[in-house]
């Protein structure tokens, strides 16, 4: 199982690297009128931390010596919050190897419901490493919608492990758009404890140029009555490389649980690389279990029949490409934040101006 983890990403070289660490984390954390009760406080102030551990390894020269900071995010019990919590990390004035630890834990009381926008961007940074870790909890009917923005450095290496607990009647939305660094390594890990949980996990990469981009997920049904669903789509181009691997475990005494899974892949050169591996792995006789993964690439008859209408080839390649990619987005329920991952899918494409002059 270790040889398979970490068999995709390769980050030997950056465990050899000479790092700086830096003193304070500070995010921008953006909430138009919190209610009363809700907490956001930095984790060394919060007295309802856990540790979870990172799988990521660490240099040697740092073991032992990285405190790793963080915030606590807390939504009480029957408290519903009608905006979004925005969270940006920005990595900023790096020149050298530095490593940016930092630790969320999320926990939403029985009833609350909340949303989280996470956004990780660059401003003059190179050669950093930032090492994310989520902790997530939710109580009984509970819901969290998770939306990751990653936009990293081209130059960064970004991993981040997501844990997710689920109780009763609980709901996990999340959405990760990849749309920036080097090599880029998430892991999404949700269990769903008791009966009627629900997640449903959806994602978008886009990767060019020699970039790395590897999403791994792990569902597992611990009871039953419970339901999941997953959907990736990954566009790749230049010689890039992208990695899905999702997993689904259904305990033996996790019956009627229903569960689906999508992963679709669009190849736009010759060097480009994917390796999708979905996986099932049920031990309930009683489930509706299913899973499919597509890798192609752009219809040649389409794009004649653009031309053919007069537009230029290019342009109709990135239409349809686009199109391919914004069928997704219709999954984030909220129009705001659509709006926001919008305009960072319309930023991929080098003709965006002439694309988004087309689009309705």
């Amino acid at each position: 199982m270790k040889t398979e983890t970490w068999k995709y990403t390769n980050i030997k070289k950056w465990l050899e690297r000479d790092y700086q660490t830096i003193d304070s984390y500070a995010p921008i954390i953006d909430y138009n009128e919190l209610p009363e009760g809700v907490i956001i406080c930095p984790l060394a102030d919060a007295s309802k931390q856990a540790d979870i551990p990172s799988p990521y390894p660490l240099p040697q020269a740092l073991e032992g010596k990285l405190k790793e900071q963080g915030f606590f995010i807390y939504i009480p019990k029957n408290v519903v919050l009608k905006n979004p919590i925005y969270i940006t990390d920005i990595a900023a004035q790096l020149d050298d190897p530095t490593v940016l630890p930092a630790r969320f834990q999320i926990l939403l009381e029985e009833n609350s419901v909340a949303t989280i926008v996470h956004k990780f961007e660059a401003n003059d940074a190179n050669h950093y490493w930032r090492r994310q870790v989520t902790e997530i909890n939710l109580a009984p009917n509970a819901q969290l919608n998770y939306y990751q923005d990653q936009n990293e450095a081209p130059t960064s290496l970004h991993t981040h492990y997501i844990a997710v607990q689920q109780g009763r009647d609980s709901q996990f939305n999340s959405f990760t758009l990849d749309n920036g660094g080097g090599i880029v390594r998430t892991d999404l890990h949700t269990k769903l404890h008791d009966v009627n949980a629900t997640c449903h996990l959806n994602g978008l990469y886009l990767v060019k140029n020699k970039q790395h981009v590897d999403n791994h997920t792990i569902i597992e049904h611990l009871a039953p009555h419970t339901q999941s669903s997953e959907h990736y789509k990954g566009i790749v181009a230049d010689q890039a490389r992208a990695v899905f691997n999702g997993r689904i475990y259904v305990a033996p005494h996790a019956q009627k649980v229903v569960s689906e899974q999508h992963n679709e892949n669009l190849l736009l050169s010759k060097q480009a690389e994917i390796d999708t591996k979905p996986e099932l792995e049920i031990y309930a006789d009683d489930v509706q279990c299913a899973h499919g993964a597509t890798v192609g690439q752009l219809d040649r008859d389409a794009i004649f029949y653009m031309t053919t209408r007069g537009i230029d080839e290019e342009l109709a390649k990135q239409l349809l490409t686009y199109g391919f990619a914004h069928e997704m987005l219709n999954s984030i329920s909220h129009d705001e934040i659509r709006a926001l991952f919008n305009t960072q899918l319309l930023t991929w494409f080098s003709n965006n101006q002439e694309l988004e002059d087309l689009l309705p």
